[in-house]
């Protein structure tokens, strides 16, 4: 009807013929990403609400060491169509005992909660990482490092639970799961978490011995490891 011979010459003459106009989609089209003002750390929005939170210790599956910062929690209900605040609420991290109470997001941009028992006790919003600034208070050093490793009791042994990344313990190849017989060279049976980690800290450059047991696929073994003290973030 329009003489056109090939479906290219059809497609464009039907496109002029009915005035219609396309936005390109293709990536890069619509340049960068904005930030939402709103929502800097994103949202979600159904019809004319967005719901979006911000949280202070970057709570997530991907940063386990949250629980050891006091975060603060502001979520937000936005109506899209005139930019009215329906809701605000500001949440901080506290402790019930040795729990924390760890304020966080949900997968729809929502206020919520999770309970997480600390291993070395719960102070001011934040799981006790090492007692580093507890010791010092007692004038033992002002120049006080440890070693990055969580501290627990299993079964009534000393264990490590965790370590810090880029951590002294994790330099001088301590794992998780490693059983802590003896620090510098005395038995830990019966030693309370926080006097181990008193006796595990001490100044910054300086060594501690700590004799570990190990199992391994085949086995337990006994290793004697020197860690040097470093600082450690709280």
């Amino acid at each position: 009807e329009f003489g056109a011979t090939t479906a290219n010459k059809c497609f464009r003459v039907l496109s002029i013929s009915s005035i219609t106009t396309y936005n390109a989609t293709a990536p890069g089209a619509l340049g960068p990403a904005k930030i939402d003002p709103d929502c800097p750390g994103g949202h979600v929005t159904y019809g004319q609400i967005k719901s979006c939170c911000e949280d202070s210790d970057s709570s997530s599956p991907y940063n386990e060491f949250h629980y050891y910062k006091k975060g603060i929690l502001e979520c937000k209900v936005i109506n899209t169509a005139d930019g009215t605040l329906i809701s605000h609420e500001i949440t901080v991290d506290s402790c019930d005992g040795n729990k924390l109470i760890e304020r966080k997001h949900d997968s729809y941009h929502k206020a919520s909660f999770e309970e997480y028992n600390c291993p070395n006790g719960c102070q001011d919003g934040a799981c006790i990482r090492e007692a580093t600034e507890e010791v010092s208070k007692e004038g033992v050093s002002s120049n006080l490092g440890g070693i990055g490793a969580e501290i627990s009791t299993r079964n009534g042994q000393l264990i490590i639970v965790a370590l810090l990344k880029d951590s002294p313990a994790g330099r001088a190849g301590l794992l998780a799961d490693d059983k802590i017989l003896a620090i510098n060279g005395e038995s830990t049976a019966g030693v309370a978490i926080v006097d181990a980690i008193k006796k595990i800290s001490g100044e910054i450059g300086t060594n501690v011995v700590l004799t570990i047991l190990r199992l391994t696929d085949e086995e337990e073994i006994s290793l004697v490891v020197s860690v040097t003290r470093a600082y450690v973030a709280p």
